[in-house]
């Protein structure tokens, strides 16, 4: 039998939910109070248990299943491998409030369908897809979406999620991974939602906006949205209404050509650096890089008394299929991560390059 800490997350509201919700899935797995026992080498049934109230959640894992660490928003996770190295990993995420905190079925599968580079979908029809899956003794609707393009290892993707309405919060099972590997493994994954068993009489547990610095304690702070700082706009950039994970968002148009830039701010270090440049080179189609490889594809950009790290790339947007320049700043700041990134045709970056560098430079930062 396995045991762990079942982690505490209490509610948020409207915009800071999704807020949260992407931070931590951008950000992977962050370090957490668990506790690990003995774990049976075949077909052992887990077990998360706490003394605080929270939900119990007893499971009978798949032969070749592999259980990981949980995280702040992660109650189990674990990891399923292939013969010939493909890949899948399983995550059980539970969301209490969930509608009463703002949140809706269509926002978090289009968050999911953009991770497979899919087009979002209008919330009249994004949950029009789902099946009838049973989870324990339960029922949930199950979705299912794969990449129309290769965006993990060079190969396709493929996302099966079911969810399940629980009192006032919505239990999430995820697998993603390899398309074809996930394909082979969906009457695993079936099977394994069957065996689920919920102690419902604790609750449910709720998302917190929460530090990936284990280092930093999360406050009630890190729940707002962060205030917009002080700076001058550059000539040519217009202003456009921010989306609700932005601080700011501008457009900068020349000579027919078009970049973004975009400004966005979340507590601790968000997955730490090599997370973060990997994400912005999966957006114009880069293989990720390892460990050894930043040092060589970055560069510091002093700011006084805070040292950021700039990068820029060049690319092929998976989207618009057309050549796309991404030059960032990533700023750790009074706890918290700031990101500008400008983004586009690549003679637009090279044009406004050094303007993005001095705009972020001269950027007064709220206090934390």
């Amino acid at each position: 039998m396995h045991m762990k800490r079942t982690p505490y997350l209490p509610k948020l509201v409207g915009p800071a939910f999704l807020v949260a919700f992407c931070c931590l899935v951008l950000a992977g797995c962050g370090r957490n109070d668990v506790r690990v026992y003995s774990v049976p080498k075949e077909n052992p049934e887990v077990e998360t248990a706490s003394d605080t109230g929270q939900p119990h959640l007893r499971c009978k894992l798949p032969e070749g299943w592999e259980e990981r660490e949980g995280d702040q928003m992660r109650l189990a996770r674990f990891a399923v491998r292939g013969k010939e190295g493909e890949g899948a990993e399983v995550s059980v995420i539970p969301l209490g409030g969930f509608g009463s905190s703002g949140g809706s079925k269509d926002q978090l599968l289009n968050i999911w369908r953009e991770q497979l580079k899919l087009s979002p979908l209008p919330p009249e029809t994004a949950t029009n897809g789902s099946a009838p899956v049973a989870i324990g003794p339960g029922q949930g609707e199950l979705y299912e979406m794969v990449s129309e393009q290769p965006v993990m290892d060079e190969k396709k993707a493929r996302t099966l999620v079911a969810l399940m309405n629980a009192n006032d919060g919505l239990w999430i099972f995820k697998m993603t991974g390899h398309a074809d590997f996930v394909l082979q493994q969906k009457p695993e994954f079936e099977s394994f939602l069957k065996s689920i068993a919920i102690d419902k009489s604790a609750g449910t547990p709720a998302p917190r906006f929460a530090s990936t610095n284990s280092k930093r304690i999360p406050s009630a702070e890190d729940s707002q949205p962060p205030r917009k700082p002080n700076w001058s706009i550059p000539v040519g950039w217009k202003e456009q209404p921010a989306p609700e994970m932005l601080v700011s968002k501008f457009e900068v148009q020349i000579d027919g050509g078009r970049a973004e830039v975009t400004v966005s701010a979340f507590p601790g270090d968000v997955g730490g650096l090599l997370a973060n440049v990997n994400r912005w080179r999966g957006q114009v189609g880069l293989k990720e890089l390892v460990e050894g490889d930043l040092a060589n594809n970055v560069a510091a950009l002093d700011l006084g008394a805070t040292k950021a790290t700039l990068v820029d790339m060049i690319g092929v947007n998976p989207k618009s299929g057309q050549k796309t320049r991404i030059i960032g700043a990533i700023v750790p700041h009074e706890g918290k991560t700031w990101f500008f990134k400008l983004m586009g045709d690549e003679q637009v970056a090279e044009k406004e390059k050094q303007t993005f560098v001095k705009f972020v430079q001269t950027t007064q930062f709220p206090d934390a």
